[in-house]
């Protein structure tokens, strides 16, 4: 890993949603390969708490999905 961010939050409560953790990958072969063995476990657990991989999203790439679900979701009403 190249670095490591926290999300800015408030003060963390008890039962409170955990904070998000953004890390950059040296290799592109590294990053593929976590995501791939995130994909394959049915539940990753750190302390009790759950963690989960999301590949990085780049600006254009959330509407396209959202252009590509849209329709779908007409058919379905």
């Amino acid at each position: 890993m190249d670095r490591v961010h926290k999300t800015p939050s408030g003060r963390l409560t008890p039962g409170a949603q955990p904070c998000m953790l953004l890390a950059r990958m040296l290799r592109y072969k590294g990053k593929l390969g976590i995501l791939a063995a995130a994909g394959q476990q049915d539940k990753i657990e750190y302390n009790g708490d759950r963690i989960s991989f999301f590949p990085r999203l780049r600006r254009g790439d959330t509407e396209e999905t959202q252009n590509i679900y849209s329709g779908e979701e007409k058919t379905l009403l």
